[in-house]
């Protein structure tokens, strides 16, 4: 789930973009295409510049919580060998100090391949980019050779949340401008004639299983947007509450797939073949993250879900969740060498000084990620946007009916 809502975050901005850039384009306005390709490029490149600093910050607060906690166990601390393992965090998976922190690799290598694979999707249509999206899925989920990496099937999660930004702002863009005229929305796949090689056979081949999935992708569009211009016709009222109600019960069903257990594959009868068929080597992952999916599109189309999420208690959990997932462990270590000894020295049950030790764990962790955040981690980001400004060359706009070689003269 965190990998996916990355991969949704670091693109929806760009996607937004190009759904703009493509009704300019419907129109011929050449300027605004230029501006938000620019605009686009770089927000992408604003994303890169600030990726590792910003992975690299709470990696420094982790190691800090992990010189305090050895030098209470009365451990030595070595700050140079410390100091190389931060700086390899991003590089290595297992940190010896932290091993939790596995994941700011994955996040780091997932955030580069997600902004490269925004760039070969920035010269597509639509439906083109949700057809390559796709067929990219189980290419890096099922772990095609050792040319993609030990850890390659979570780029798989990156392409579904560049996916689902994709599919989402299409959605929310058409649902506030309409729907893109028509000579726009069909875009030839195959050439006029082939030529008859071999070559041009195999091309054919693949273009086949492209042109397949972009026809059933534009199928399934058709029928949202069919479907949406059903429900608008209905009254507000009735509308609100048919759309709110179809939304939680694919919120229920994503949260049902999320929790799939392999022991359990029976119960999920027909579900379960169909993803094995195509996801044979981790279809039990396959199944967590379209769960992972499911939930993620419904919170954003769903009202009733939104004003949950939105409360002052989620919004709260989700500013120090971040810094929460980096403490947690030396906490959780913190908390069972001294916590837990003490419980049980005083003549507490086992399950007793487990709950009674869960609930500190959840205590302290919570309280060092609010300090964390709030005057660590946050005044942080605000230095790098602040560094990124001083940095930023000022890429001129381009005036209507100006030439893109004048802009030279403008800086």
């Amino acid at each position: 789930m965190f990998l996916i809502l990355s991969g949704f975050v670091l693109t929806v901005r760009f996607f937004e973009r190009m759904q703009i850039i493509e009704r300019a384009i419907a129109v011929q306005d050449s300027t605004t295409v230029r501006n938000l390709f620019v605009e686009a490029y770089q927000s992408m490149a604003s994303t890169g510049l600030r990726r590792i600093p910003r992975l690299l910050g709470p990696v420094a607060i982790g190691a800090v919580l992990s010189i305090f906690i050895s030098w209470y166990r009365s451990q030595p601390v070595d700050l140079f060998e410390l100091a190389v393992s931060v700086v390899k965090t991003l590089f290595i998976i297992f940190p010896k100090f932290n091993s939790t922190l596995w994941t700011l690799r994955v996040e780091l290598e997932g955030s580069l391949f997600t902004m490269a694979f925004c760039m070969i999707l920035s010269k597509l249509r639509y439906a083109h980019r949700v057809a390559l999206c796709l067929v990219a899925i189980p290419i890096f989920h099922n772990q095609y050779g050792d040319w993609t990496g030990e850890k390659s099937h979570y780029f798989g999660c990156f392409v579904l949340g560049i996916l689902m930004a994709n599919i989402i702002t299409k959605q929310k863009h058409e649902l506030e401008h309409g729907p893109l005229p028509t000579r726009l929305e069909a875009a030839p796949v195959f050439p006029r004639t082939v030529p008859s090689t071999l070559g041009a056979s195999l091309e054919t081949l693949g273009l086949s299983l492209c042109y397949l999935i972009y026809h059933a992708w534009h199928v399934v569009h058709s029928t949202w947007r069919s479907v949406r211009h059903c429900v608008q016709r209905l009254p507000p009222l009735l509308a609100h509450v048919m759309t709110n109600s179809a939304n939680t019960v694919v919120f229920l069903f994503g949260s049902w797939l999320f929790i799939y257990r392999p022991e359990y594959a029976s119960d999920y009868g027909a579900i379960d073949t169909i993803v094995h068929a195509v996801f044979e080597k981790e279809h039990a992952r396959m199944l967590h993250r379209v769960g992972a999916v499911l939930i993620l599109y419904t919170v954003c189309w769903s009202t009733w879900l939104q004003r949950i999420f939105q409360s002052r208690v989620c919004r709260y959990w989700g500013r120090i969740s971040f810094l929460l997932y980096v403490v947690h462990w030396p906490v959780v270590l913190f908390v069972g060498d001294f916590v837990k000894p003490w419980v049980k020295g005083l003549g507490w049950l086992e399950e007793s000084a487990k709950r009674f030790c869960t609930v500190v764990t959840y205590v302290v962790a919570t309280v060092i990620a609010h300090v964390t955040t709030i005057y660590l981690d946050e005044p942080y980001v605000k230095w790098l946007g602040a560094l990124e400004k001083r940095l930023d060359m000022k890429v001129p706009r381009a005036a209507p009916h100006q030439h893109p070689d004048d802009l030279s003269r403008c800086a």
